[in-house]
């Protein structure tokens, strides 16, 4: 969970955590894998993890949430990723 510095409120950015070895046996088992939204590691180490995650959020900056929240989709799936706002025009 993500949010504005100072503000109330979060929004959710899902990533997997991974190994080198368990996406290659993902990819020779299932074929290509698109890696977006993956966090790979050479062991899973939880402290250094979150360090990472915090380190990398604290560098994403922007004037307002909207120009943060895309670079922080960078790492993980945002759940407001794809949204479009309700168009009658378009979605009938």
């Amino acid at each position: 969970m993500v949010g504005p510095a100072g503000e109330e409120g979060y929004e959710s950015f899902n990533l997997i955590v991974c190994t080198g070895p368990w996406l290659a046996d993902l990819a020779n088992e299932g074929g290509p894998t698109i890696g977006r939204h993956h966090l790979i590691v050479g062991a899973y180490d939880f402290q250094k993890i979150e360090a990472f995650i915090r380190a990398y959020c604290s560098n994403c900056e922007g004037a307002t949430w909207n120009e943060v929240g895309p670079l922080v989709a960078r790492l993980g799936h945002w759940e407001f990723e794809d949204y479009r706002e309700y168009d009658p025009a378009i979605m009938g």
